[in-house]
């Protein structure tokens, strides 16, 4: 089973995760209408994503209308072309497969097969796998402009559910395991129905995110950096008996535990040793 995850890059994006930015060294002239802080937003994210380290010397970095080596810089002409360089800059996704014994290889293949589908038709995207984790995960960087009409990334192609839809087919695809009923201890008929029709709920949003910030952590202040990053507040105290979380937007926490036996205080610190 895969899980997948997308958000947008606006201005400098900082570190997305402290250990993890990598970025450019080639210098280039920036054009008035780009601010510096927009051009260094799309520099840091497509830098973290094609991160050497992670991708044993860019041998899995591919590009969808877009050459990696210039990416950048192919970004922002279209943005231009359309005169449409304020606001979000790309969109920063990832697709993190379960399996252990799954290939780089095969994992690439299911991402470019993945951002294809899903933006292949009108935009430009990055796609990378990272092996650096126990779970192998592609990255996507994907333009906010489309290269065809100038429109912004809109409606399905920036929507969860039908990510999820496509990426649990691709995987099935290629046989590898699909569970169509995670295991939670306690949830609502209503969202077991949303969930059913695979849509997106706050529980089933916020476990991705816990798994997504698991497999890039190796220490307990990582995860709850990463957690930060994806706009979560967090209750994580060694004293408190459920750990929770809070996601964007909302006021009321999720006690990790619910989310399943692989939430529980002790399972969440075993899972980030696990990465060490």
């Amino acid at each position: 089973m895969a899980v997948t995850k997308l958000w947008s890059v606006t201005e400098r994006l900082g570190q997305v995760i402290d250990y993890a930015t990598n970025p450019e060294k080639t210098s280039v002239n920036i054009k008035r209408e780009f601010s510096p802080e927009q051009y260094q937003a799309l520099a840091d994210v497509i830098a973290y994503a094609k991160d050497e380290e992670k991708t044993e010397r860019e041998f899995y970095v591919e590009g969808i209308n877009c050459n990696v080596a210039i990416a950048r810089d192919q970004f922002i002409t279209v943005k231009e072309q359309y005169q449409k360089t304020d606001g979000i800059q790309a969109y920063h996704g990832y697709l993190s497969f379960k399996e252990t014994d799954i290939s780089p290889e095969m994992a690439q293949k299911i991402g470019m097969e993945f951002a294809n589908e899903v933006w292949g038709k009108r935009f430009q995207v990055v796609v990378t796998t990272h092996l650096n984790t126990k779970h192998l995960h592609c990255h996507f960087v994907v333009n906010s402009i489309s290269f065809v009409d100038g429109k912004h990334l809109w409606g399905e192609e920036k929507a969860w559910f039908k990510f999820r839809k496509v990426a649990d087919r691709i995987c099935e695809k290629y046989g590898l395991y699909y569970d169509p009923n995670p295991n939670r201890s306690k949830q609502s008929e209503y969202l077991t129905m949303k969930e059913k029709a695979g849509m997106p709920t706050r529980y089933s949003v916020a476990k991705e995110a816990i798994d997504y910030a698991i497999d890039h952590s190796k220490t307990l202040k990582e995860f709850q950096f990463a957690l930060k990053e994806m706009g979560y507040a967090y209750n994580l105290s060694p004293s408190r008996k459920y750990w929770t979380v809070i996601p964007k937007g909302y006021d009321k926490p999720i006690r990790l535990k619910n989310l399943g036996a692989d939430y529980t205080n002790d399972r969440i610190v075993e899972r980030i040793k696990e990465n060490t």
